[in-house]
């Protein structure tokens, strides 16, 4: 295998090495990946077309970075996180997140394994540019987001419409679902102050950016405030 993108000692001795799966590299990890993916979330089938198709493009692209890191704790492939860095929208928008049970246990600086994995993001960040980014968003229902808001998550939005279908809403229909919009914010925010900003970005990120939704689609229009008319990034 080539070389990890991070490599560490966890608490306990064990070997951790996070993995990039983009720009073609470490192709032995995308079938690995794909079935991670499938195991947490196996209704979301459209994604895997674009999890191969990230893993051989370019992840530096027009005001976003791309990742899909692959978490191995000693031999064992054991996570995963599809995370972008928006340049335009100044937010860290992260799409999945996965550990295997067995491997959740393992503790970072104290931390466990999901929760490090989940913070990497706002390292990610600074790393690939965004210096001044307000931190990491996420979509989340009701079950996870109570597992991120202990960790330092806020709730932006608990009344957030994701599209069901995500990017394959045009061959299908752009029916929606209730979701949370959550942020983890860079040290230091003035959260109260951000929130507004943080929530209209996350939301534009996420429905424009992402899922491509025009700006004249009602989702987006209730939902993406002042980064409606915004020339946002082109991830593709």
């Amino acid at each position: 295998m080539s070389e990890p993108t991070i490599e560490l000692v966890a608490d306990g001795g064990q070997l951790v090495r996070l993995f990039d799966v983009v720009d073609g590299n470490f192709p032995e990890l995308v079938e690995p990946l794909l079935a991670m993916h499938l195991r947490g979330f196996e209704n979301y089938d459209y994604v895997r077309e674009g999890i191969r198709r990230d893993a051989v493009e370019a992840s530096v692209r027009d005001g976003i970075v791309v990742h899909q890191f692959v978490l191995c704790v000693d031999d064992n492939v054991c996570g995963f996180s599809l995370v972008d860095t928006n340049l335009v929208r100044n937010v860290a928008p992260n799409h999945f997140l996965y550990v295997d049970a067995d491997q959740r246990s393992v503790t970072i600086n104290g931390k466990r394994l999901g929760t490090w994995f989940l913070h990497h993001t706002n390292e990610q960040v600074i790393i690939d540019g965004a210096v001044d980014s307000w931190g990491a968003v996420c979509e989340a229902d009701s079950p996870r987001a109570n597992i991120f808001l202990p960790h330092g998550w806020v709730v932006l939005e608990d009344a957030y419409d994701e599209p069901n279908f995500g990017w394959a809403w045009p061959t299908n229909d752009l029916s929606s679902f209730r979701h949370n919009l959550l942020w983890l914010p860079r040290p230091g925010a003035n959260v109260d102050e951000l929130k507004p900003k943080v929530r209209d970005a996350a939301a534009a990120a996420f429905l424009l950016d992402m899922y491509q939704l025009r700006t004249d689609e009602p989702l987006a229009e209730r939902q993406c405030g002042a980064e409606l008319d915004r020339p946002g990034p082109k991830r593709r």
